[in-house]
């Protein structure tokens, strides 16, 4: 691959008398076929890859040996111990559990992931979101519930933090994805506590869309088992709830003592300052996670450009352990950095979930239950976050615009600001938070498609035209930023530190979840 140069280079020009490289040279970068067969190969055709667990080891150990046949990246690895919750071995979440009516089996979604390998049978009682779960209306009980989307914004509310949009964004149309239920998560941690014998999540979609539907991710092994089903089969069994019937629900589930492996490849520049990419490699379908295909395409491209045209070291970094937060690898990472800011960290770049074609429910009918499910034509809406870095939020900017991106949001987070901590923006979504709120310069690319955690919608979830596109701008950050000094990228976060340093303010602390709080 060739770099893309001033005509008035030579070949035998010193690196202090060469032009800076504006942008990546798209004539020599990976084609969307390229990326469709990294993704799909990282991804595994779409198989669930736990962290840990045997299909992600092949992945990783994949992706590896990619790496180590790029010449001139520098190769190191990192592991750390978790406890793996994988469905049994031969099944997948849609197969690995079972409900039945009686002698009735009725077919399910989804294994609620990290639920508890068991067998039980007791009456199902439906109780309507909002209503708290007690041990009054719930122990002893198989628990039924409608799923429910308690945050539905306007695309024109997310706008309102944002830098700047592209002119496609729908404002007034209402941004609802399963990305943004937590009800399960909470259920399952109360109904763990209070002694409910079993869950059922009832989604407001067909069944067939989400089959081997993925969630939570927090790492919290559960004491009761947990499933997925259907609106159609789920009307059934709220009919069966209200005559007082029982229920039986099996998981198969392994668990397992492991260890997963992060990857980092190094490619030295002309300075031992560094700009970092940053992803993760398990996930469950081909949107999550699509990332390490951005990451080796860009690896390879970088790893053509002269030294002479390479002015900051890059690193390509690839974490696990993102389908169990408990055990992040990439909080484990930034925390690592944060401690010394890394003295030589100019940016970091954390994507996920790219070139996403949007998904939106669409009316089945009056007299029928739920939503369907279909393709837009479009694409999905892409969150970049930005910290309140002047050159980054102008380099991003121009690559936005350089490379067409549609349905950007450039935004400042993804939560309201908070006055009396730093970060102000305490969220950027995904993995980016973790970065930030380590206070480290930090921008990141995010979005939650209603394929995210579903591998049902495969490979063409993805617009790998689209991805190639996104990916492109952001490795024109790299060129955007050559010319501006490390210490007026990262000035705002050092001042951050000394506000928190002064005591005049407080880190903001991100969550990590408790393996062990039931």
């Amino acid at each position: 691959m060739a770099a893309q140069r001033s005509s008035t280079a030579s070949a035998s020009s010193s690196s202090s008398s060469l032009p800076l490289q504006p942008c990546v040279d798209e004539s020599a970068f990976p084609t969307p076929e390229d990326f469709e067969q990294w993704v799909d190969k990282i991804c595994c055709g779409g198989k669930l890859r736990m962290p840990g667990g045997e299909t992600h080891k092949g992945a990783v150990e994949w992706l590896e040996s990619e790496l180590k046949s790029i010449e001139g990246l520098q190769v190191t690895s990192t592991e750390h111990d978790l406890r793996v919750w994988e469905p049994a071995k031969g099944e997948t979440l849609a197969s690995c559990s079972s409900l039945a009516l009686g002698s009735k089996k009725v077919p399910i979604a989804s294994t609620i992931a990290y639920s508890l390998p068991t067998t039980v049978t007791a009456p199902l009682v439906y109780i309507p979101s909002g209503t708290p779960l007690t041990a009054e209306n719930a122990a002893g009980k198989i628990v039924v519930r409608d799923t429910s989307f308690p945050r539905i914004w306007p695309y024109a509310f997310i706008s309102l933090i944002s830098y700047f949009t592209t002119r496609d964004l729908p404002y007034f149309s209402r941004y609802k994805r399963p990305a943004t239920d937590d009800q399960a998560i909470e259920d399952m941690l109360v109904g763990s506590k209070i002694g409910v014998k079993g869950y059922i999540d009832v989604l407001d979609v067909p069944r067939e869309y989400m089959e081997g539907h993925f969630t939570p991710h927090d790492g919290i092994f559960y004491k009761l088992p947990g499933i997925f089903v259907g609106c159609d089969e789920g009307a059934e069994i709220k009919k069966a709830a209200k005559a007082g019937k029982e229920a039986t629900i099996t998981v198969r589930a392994d668990v397992s003592e492991s260890t997963t492996k992060n990857l980092t490849a190094t490619l030295p520049g002309q300075s031992s300052e560094s700009i970092l990419y940053v992803t993760h490699t398990d996930g469950c379908s081909h949107v999550q996670e699509n990332g390490p295909g951005a990451l080796l395409a860009l690896a390879k491209y970088f790893a053509s450009v002269p030294l002479s045209l390479r002015t900051r070291t890059v690193q390509f970094v690839f974490n696990s352990g993102h389908l169990n937060l408990a055990r992040e690898g990439s909080n484990f990472h930034s925390q690592a950095l944060g401690k010394d800011l890394g003295s030589e960290v100019t940016l970091v770049v954390p994507i996920e979930h790219m070139a996403a074609r949007e998904i939106e429910q669409y009316s089945r009918g009056f007299w029928t239950n739920g939503w369907g499910l279909k393709y837009t034509g479009k694409g999905e809406l892409m969150i970049w976050a930005v910290g309140p870095m002047e050159p980054v939020i102008k380099a991003v900017r121009e690559a936005v615009s350089r490379r067409k991106l549609d349905r950007v949001v450039v935004n400042r987070g993804a939560c309201l600001p908070q006055s009396v901590v730093v970060p102000t923006y305490t969220s950027f979504g995904g993995l980016g938070t973790y970065y930030h709120t380590q206070l480290l310069p930090t921008t990141s690319i995010i979005s939650g498609p209603w394929s995210l955690w579903s591998p049902y919608w495969g490979p063409k979830a993805v617009d790998y035209a689209r991805m190639r596109s996104q990916t492109l701008a952001l490795g024109d950050l790299y060129f955007a930023l050559q010319d501006v000094k490390r210490e007026e990228i990262v000035k705002p976060y050092t001042e951050y530190r000394e506000e928190v340093t002064s005591g005049r303010k407080k880190q903001f602390v991100h969550y990590v979840p408790n393996p062990d709080v039931q």
